[in-house]
């Protein structure tokens, strides 16, 4: 994690129950990927299904457009796909300085939660897969790291999305995956 993000996730889980959402914070071992939660039993520690684990991807098209994408763990994106979706360029992952500028996040920390208290977040365009938006029960985000997560219901996740990026709101679609 960036030293220059400080926020604790006292901040973010205060955000969140400010939004009137209940959440909770889970503290684990160091995850990098999803399949790190699935090896360490942080799934089983923040007692939801390995498959309701999501990535948060920050993607850069060739125009230099930020895109930060949420999306299930186990979702291969077709990033030419999504790029058409979006009536963007072609996309491809940002490069670890951009993360850590734009999210103050290291490659794997990257968050939802990162926007938040963040002057380059109305610059990102905050995209979340439909399947997530779906999830029936709780879904996390990295909260100021990688060894906190918060956890609130997936049915608050507009809520909480647009009170991340209230500029242009979250942009919730069926993203196309490689199958």
């Amino acid at each position: 994690m960036d030293a220059s993000n400080d926020h604790s996730h006292t901040d973010y889980a205060a955000f969140v129950e400010g939004l009137d959402v209940p959440c909770r914070t889970v503290e684990h071992a160091p995850l990098f990927t999803v399949q790190d939660g699935i090896d360490h039993g942080v799934a089983e520690l923040m007692g939801v299904p390995p498959e309701h684990l999501v990535k948060n991807l920050l993607l850069r098209d060739t125009h230099g457009d930020l895109y930060l994408v949420v999306a299930l763990g186990d979702t291969r994106l077709d990033l030419k796909g999504l790029a058409r979706a979006l009536g963007s360029t072609r996309l491809s992952f940002a490069p670890a300085e951009t993360m850590r500028e734009t999210l103050g996040a290291d490659p794997g920390c990257a968050s939802m939660l990162g926007l938040l208290h963040n002057p380059h977040a109305q610059s990102i365009h905050l995209v979340i897969d439909e399947a997530v938006a779906g999830v029936q029960g709780d879904i996390g985000f990295a909260a100021g790291g990688n060894t906190r997560t918060v956890l609130f219901p997936a049915a608050a996740l507009p809520t909480v999305a647009k009170a991340l990026c209230p500029q242009d709101g979250p942009r919730v679609l069926a993203l196309p995956a490689i199958r």
